[in-house]
Formats: C-alpha cells, sequence, structure tokens
C-alpha cells in the first residue's frame, strides 16, 4: 500500500467517523426519526473501523 492510498484510507475513516458523529448528534436533537437514522450511523462507524483495522494490518497505525 503506497502512502497515498494510507493517507486517503486515513480520511475516508475520518469523514465516516465525522458522518456517524453528526448523525448522533442530530438523533439527540430529533428523537423521533431514531430509527430512519440508526443504520446509516452504524454503517459508517464499522465501515471507518474496517479502514483503520486494514491501516493497522499494514502498519500504518
Amino acid at each position: 500500500m503506497s502512502t497515498r492510498d494510507a493517507i486517503e484510507m486515513a480520511f475516508s475513516a475520518g469523514a465516516l467517523l465525522g458522518i456517524a458523529l453528526m448523525t448522533l448528534i442530530s438523533l439527540m436533537i430529533n428523537r423521533q426519526d431514531w430509527e430512519i437514522l440508526l443504520f446509516p450511523t452504524v454503517s459508517c462507524v464499522l465501515w471507518a473501523l474496517g479502514l483503520l483495522y486494514e491501516l493497522s494490518q499494514e502498519g500504518w497505525l
């Protein structure tokens, strides 16, 4: 894996975690839509963790 790939993966993971955080904040403000927003939040977190795990396996973290 090149340095550029590692940087792109790290930024992608950060963006996904940011989306998940914003969705959680939205859930705290508007509690009536939690069923709709819970799946994308969990998906973003799991996808980001997968990217971070792959980076750690390659020795970048």
